[in-house]
Parts: C-alpha cells; structure tokens; sequence
C-alpha cells in the first residue's frame, strides 16, 4: 500500500498564516475574532502563532467568519478554478472558430503561431544568456 505524505508543518504555517492574513484583512482584532466564534483570545494568537493546532471545527468556524469555503484553508482556491474553467471556455470557443475557418487561413494561422512561438523561444535564450 502506497504511503501518502506531505509536509505537516508547512501545512500549519499555510493554515496559520490563512487565519492571521484574514483577520487582518478584515480589520478584526483577536478578541473581536475570538467572540465571534468562541474562542478566548489566547487560543485565537495560539492558532495564529502555532502555539497550538486548529483543529477541523476551528477551520469550519473561520470558513464561517470570514465567508470562504472550509477547502480555502486546504489550499483549494475556487477562484483559480473559476479563472481556469473560463480560460478553457475561451480556448473552446477559439477552437470552434478556427475550425469553421476556409483550410488556407487556418495555415496561415499555423505557420504564424510557429513564427511568433519561435521568436518567444529566441527572446527567452537571449534574456537567459544576458
């Protein structure tokens, strides 16, 4: 059986960093936050400094605070996604209009793109070698 591993303690600086840069965000202070989802105010400065770990329904009261999704604290970010999925909308879209294209154009496209990558790739060695 295949063992998963990852790195724990970067895992709780990222969580602790996530909760301190929200609460600064939002102009909270630690008593302001530690009512809020009740806490004293030494737990919340020990979950920010890692003084002590935040467990799961710590997240899910943060999540709830501060209105972002409990997978936001695990790294997942619905706003990529979001940006991802509309840049693969716009590459599909693209697509289906290069394909109603007449052949000629669509080579003309091609060996264009090929120009343009090739001088993108000189540039770069050229920058690299400076």
């Amino acid at each position: 059986m295949k063992q998963i591993s990852f790195d724990k303690d970067e895992f709780k600086k990222q969580l602790r960093l996530k909760v301190a840069v929200l609460r600064t965000q939002h102009g909270y202070t630690l008593d302001h936050v530690a009512q809020e989802i009740g806490l004293t105010y030494s737990q919340v400065h020990n979950h920010e400094t890692g003084a002590s770990n935040i467990y799961p329904h710590h997240i899910v009261s943060y999540a709830i605070l501060y209105n972002k999704p409990v997978s936001f604290f695990f790294g997942y970010d619905e706003e990529d996604d979001l940006a991802e999925i509309a840049r693969d909308k716009r590459n599909i879209l693209i697509a289906a209009e290069i394909a109603q294209m007449q052949d000629d154009l669509k080579i003309g496209m091609f060996q264009l793109s090929k120009v343009i990558n090739n001088a993108f790739k000189k540039r770069q060695q050229g920058e690299q070698a400076a």
